[in-house]
């Protein structure tokens, strides 16, 4: 089992996606930001040094979301989501080939890596206020 920490990042209403570069696994795929445990790394503190390194910015995490499990051709994957918010930079890619701001409504307009579905299907029932207020 592959221990992923994802960060469902919110800023002014709308939720930060990305899409995976073409040299990645699950190429051209969106997903939530965030990247593979190591050991002895709660995934809280994952998620934050993931998304330095991939997105070069500062995160707070606000609270756990939900976790997500899905059967690849390379592995399992548990996908532990947090939600956080943007503490201060300017987002530049490193690994990502593309990022986006957008509304809930909107998620199904991408297409995502399989183990990010679970989590977009859960928003969506919950809505934006919910994700805020915890």
């Amino acid at each position: 089992m592959i221990q992923v920490a994802a960060a469902i990042i919110v800023k002014m209403g709308k939720l930060l996606i990305t899409k995976r570069s073409e040299s990645m696994s699950l190429p051209n795929l969106w997903e939530f930001p965030g990247g593979k445990l190591k050991e002895d790394e709660s995934p809280e503190d994952c998620v934050v040094r993931e998304i330095r390194e991939e997105l070069k910015v500062d995160i707070t995490v606000l609270r756990y979301f939900t976790t997500t499990r899905h059967k690849y051709d390379f592995g399992e994957i548990e996908l532990i989501a947090y939600v956080a918010e943007l503490d201060n930079g300017k987002i530049t890619l490193t690994e990502h080939s593309e990022f986006k701001w957008v509304d809930i409504r909107s998620l199904c307009n991408y297409e995502f890596a399989p183990a990010d579905i679970p989590i977009i299907k859960k928003l969506e029932e919950e809505g934006i206020w919910d994700l805020i207020q915890g």
